[in-house]
């Protein structure tokens, strides 16, 4: 019994040295041997005390009427006095205007053309967080370069490929800056046909195999004109069997989201067995970080654009509707002022106040957050007339916001949606939009870090940086406002003397050993 016991016991301690060795060289020879670059910080860090942090932000209101007016209306009677009490739906005033159905149509068509410049922008996104960064070829294999094609621009835009028969099956066309105009390009590919679809792109140095810069896909349809009927006992008509021309009518143009393929250069190298192919983008892993900053940046720019164009189409909707202005709240008209002098100045011609106030929505960052609580006072600004007025913050979610390109230029600081309430007697108008001012930061200066070095977790923001002993140590840092968009500033945990790492790839982690790199090559 003691035997097998003992045969036991000396299986079990073998079963677990074999684990043991096994665990212990899938450590070894898994580790990275190859040391970290780390730079010195104060070649990122901007510092100062930039003490005014600015939120974009849009206007709304409780229990308000504001009326502004726009240069196409001309108010013919003013029907209420400033002073005098208003019921929901009393005329306050009528108008003509001289807004034209082709005017209504051109801003609808502006508005599809701002979002289409939001989705490209956002498929950009898309292409650039698929990018494999460049790593170089590996130091043991032979490497032969696969042949590019050169980048040959071209001097007026180009034929790619397609029929324009479909949607599926565009014209491609290669757009070159200051060419000639769409519309004889148009008609050129359009012909006699009653309809082509045709993309136009925008290329890297004017080439057809240049990186893809824009692109935008455009509809165009005849709408042929009816031919009036021809008397048949007029003597003097000699051209009673002539057809109407098939390019005449009416061009109507609608756009699109293109799917664009790059095209191919001919012929293309067959790596073979022995040759190491590049599979990357091209881009270092901090050109691809600095690339995704810059392009969330254009998308918020891009949306912002996108909602004032819904604003300026939803107005000039309304004001095409009819001549007569109602009350839309029960209140007093507080305020009547000059039409010539309003619609110069873009501040409101009437005002019917109910008792309430305005709000302005923004997104606010976290660390902000926590300097400004409900009840802070902030400065607003309107975009329109330039007036600068004081609010109160009185509500911030407790839940980030969804509106991840709204108020910060780093992706990785959380936002949360606050509302500041201004008083009724200001003069804004609803759906314009502002900048909200949040004054007197911290006393001491903040030092400001790229963005490219900033990682978040589900612990908060941090930054890897080197240690006492040459070793990556991932530091957490309390982060606040932004600068220029393309710096976070952070309020501890990193000094100018630190060496820190680009906080991305699979050898940046805690304990890996570093190297000082003084040319400042990261990634």
């Amino acid at each position: 019994m003691r035997k097998e016991l003992k045969v036991a016991i000396i299986s079990m301690v073998s079963i677990v040295l074999v684990v043991a060795i096994i665990i212990g060289a899938v450590w070894f020879f898994g580790r990275s041997t190859d040391p970290v670059s780390v730079v010195p910080a104060s070649w990122h860090i901007t510092s100062g005390d930039f003490n005014s942090q600015s939120y974009e932000g849009y206007v709304t209101a409780d229990n308000l009427q504001t009326v502004t007016l726009s240069s196409t209306q001309t108010v013919t009677q003013v029907m209420v006095k400033e002073g005098q009490r208003v019921a929901k739906g009393d005329a306050l005033l009528k108008y003509d205007t001289t807004l034209t159905d082709i005017q209504l149509e051109r801003q609808n068509l502006a508005v599809q053309q701002a979002q289409l410049r939001v989705e490209q922008a956002k498929k950009d996104l898309n292409r650039i967080n698929a990018m494999k960064p460049y790593t170089g070829p590996p130091a043991t294999r032979a490497t032969t370069a696969p042949t590019t094609a050169l980048l040959t621009p071209e001097t007026e835009p180009q034929w790619l490929d397609g029929t324009g028969k479909t949607k599926s099956d565009p014209i491609r066309l290669l757009w070159i800056e200051g060419s000639k105009p769409y519309d004889d390009l148009i008609g050129k590919y359009l012909g006699t046909k009653d309809e082509v679809w045709i993309t136009v792109e925008m290329r890297e140095s004017n080439s057809r195999y240049g990186e893809l810069l824009s692109a935008i896909g455009i509809h165009v349809q005849r709408v042929k004109a009816q031919t009036p009927a021809t008397d048949a006992t007029d003597e003097t008509s000699e051209t009673s069997e002539t057809t109407a021309p098939s390019n005449t009518g009416t061009l109507s143009y609608s756009f699109f989201v293109p799917t664009i393929t790059d095209l191919t250069p001919d012929p293309t190298p067959t790596p073979t067995e022995t040759e190491w192919v590049d599979t990357s983008s091209g881009y270092t892993a901090a050109e691809i970080a600095a690339m995704k900053t810059e392009k969330q940046r254009e998308i918020r720019d891009l949306d912002l654009e996108w909602r004032k164009a819904q604003v300026q189409y939803r107005r000039m909707q309304e004001e095409a509707q009819g001549g007569t202005l109602k009350a839309t709240v029960d209140g007093v008209v507080t305020h009547l002022g000059d039409q010539q002098t309003d619609v110069d100045t873009g501040t409101p011609f009437l005002v019917v106040s109910g008792g309430g106030c305005y709000y302005v929505k923004f997104d606010i960052g976290e660390y902000d957050r926590d300097l400004y609580p409900v009840g802070s006072e902030v400065q607003i600004q309107s975009w329109t007339t330039g007036e600068s007025l004081t609010g109160v913050i009185e509500s911030i979610a407790q839940t980030p916001s969804s509106g991840q390109y709204w108020g910060s230029g780093n992706p990785n600081v959380t936002l949360y949606q606050a509302t500041v309430s201004v008083s009724g007697d200001a003069m804004l108008t609803v759906n314009d939009y502002v900048s909200v001012q949040l004054q007197g930061a911290e006393s001491d200066s903040a030092l400001y870090l790229e963005n490219m070095y900033i990682r978040s977790d589900s612990t908060g923001s941090y930054i890897m940086k080197e240690d006492e002993n040459g070793k990556l140590v991932k530091t957490y840092v309390r982060t606040g406002g932004t600068l220029w968009n393309s710096y976070t500033a952070v309020y501890d945990g990193l000094s100018e003397e630190d060496w820190i790492a680009f906080p991305y790839g699979k050898q940046v982690k805690e304990g890996a050993k570093t190297v000082h790199d003084e040319n400042g090559n990261v990634g």
